[in-house]
């Protein structure tokens, strides 16, 4: 109960700092592989409770990077593997990075065989306090405040979030993406 009190007013706390603009980030060359370690580390014991595959897919060849704040970008794929943790009774969810060097983005993407979302629904859930339904609020918790928080910490690192999903029991795909580190940039 402490925990998620905690985790209630932490929400609270993001989405005022965000609000009045004093939300500070430390943009680095953040390495999707060492990300996709973390969020691993802290997420991979609950799929396992569940009997949920959990897989993650960083970008194949070199080291690679993209421009952010290395614990947003943790925060941000925590929240979304959260949320997919949270509505995937059973099956997978694979988390994958896509560079797109030509077009100067990297897409992240966490995939599921959840529940699925309604297509009248898919451009609500990112406003605060909002989810699917309220059935959906009453049957698995929460305040709707974390993909409001994911997407202003994805919206601030200058990328774009998204959802895709075939509707009530399809799964669905959350993508975000995010600029390629340019090494001209100082570190």
């Amino acid at each position: 109960c402490s925990r998620h009190l905690l985790g209630l007013i932490n929400d609270v706390l993001d989405i005022a700092k965000i609000e009045a603009g004093k939300l500070s980030l430390e943009i680095t060359a953040v390495d999707a592989s060492a990300v996709f370690d973390e969020v691993y580390t802290l997420t991979h014991v609950q799929a396992a409770q569940k009997g949920i595959r959990l897989t993650f897919e960083p970008p194949q060849g070199d080291e690679f990077r993209v421009r952010g704040d290395f614990g947003k970008v943790k925060q941000i794929l925590i929240n979304l593997v959260g949320n997919s943790l949270k509505f995937t009774p059973k099956g997978t969810i694979t988390v994958r990075a896509l560079p797109h060097p030509n077009l100067g983005h990297c897409m992240f993407e966490v995939e599921d065989t959840g529940i699925g979302i309604p297509a009248d629904r898919q451009k609500v859930i990112f406003e605060k306090f909002t989810q699917a339904d309220g059935s959906t609020t009453r049957k698995y918790g929460g305040t709707g405040l974390g993909l409001a928080i994911t997407r202003s910490l994805v919206e601030l690192m200058g990328g774009i979030i998204g959802v895709q999903s075939d509707g009530p029991g399809q799964g669905a795909c959350m993508y975000f993406s995010l600029p390629i580190w340019n090494d001209e940039e100082e570190e």
